[in-house]
């Protein structure tokens, strides 16, 4: 997945996880800090694109280790919707293809 796409994605779900404290004032200094810094996350805040986090593959470039590739899984519990727990975990690289 190219950058662009992916840095949407996480916009995305940034934004359906913060729904609930778009009017709390951290919250709004966040979001106003990172449009500030990044032209690419105004853009992207600004299109309104809500999405969920999914599980799958996740991949990060590291700048000594190289190429790194997590499976992803998230839990949310029943009784508490605005928490969640996101884990990674390490797969290796050379029993998985590319996707």
């Amino acid at each position: 997945m190219d950058w662009e796409t992916r840095a949407r994605r996480l916009v995305a779900e940034f934004l359906a996880d913060s729904i609930r404290h778009l009017n709390d004032a951290p919250t709004q200094a966040l979001i106003d800090s990172l449009s500030a810094a990044s032209d690419a996350f105004a853009r992207f805040w600004a299109s309104q694109d809500v999405d969920e986090r999914e599980g799958g593959a996740r991949e990060f470039n590291h700048p000594t280790r190289g190429r790194l590739v997590f499976d992803q899984i998230t839990f949310k519990p029943a009784h508490r919707e605005d928490l969640k727990l996101v884990i990674l975990v390490g797969v290796d690289v050379a029993e998985r293809p590319r996707e």
